[in-house]
């Protein structure tokens, strides 16, 4: 093996080993929200969506117990808004 091949050997070696250690740190499998650590009570019921034309926000609202909570999300951008109505009467069941 000639000085060229054990510099391109030694160069793939190093590459597999970046590729390695930093493809572990961010794992999907053991942490597929990429946020911080949740309470393991998920309320993965239906929400509501409300979807506008191209180029605009869309939001979802959802009850979480007596509480209206409403997110929006734009596009393919990395922004999220939300926010809270405590006590909402549509997820209390009171009259307005």
């Amino acid at each position: 093996m000639n000085n060229k091949q054990k510099a391109s050997l030694a160069g793939l070696v190093a590459i597999g080993v970046i590729l390695a250690t930093t493809a572990s740190s961010c794992d999907s499998a053991t942490e597929p929200f990429r946020d911080a650590p949740r309470d393991p009570n998920t309320n993965s019921g239906a929400a509501r969506i409300i979807e506008f034309p191209d180029g605009f926000s869309n939001w979802s609202a959802k009850c979480d117990g007596p509480n209206m909570i409403y997110s929006g999300y734009h596009g393919n951008d990395n922004r999220i808004s939300g926010f809270g109505i405590a006590n909402d009467p549509r997820c209390t069941g009171a009259k307005p």
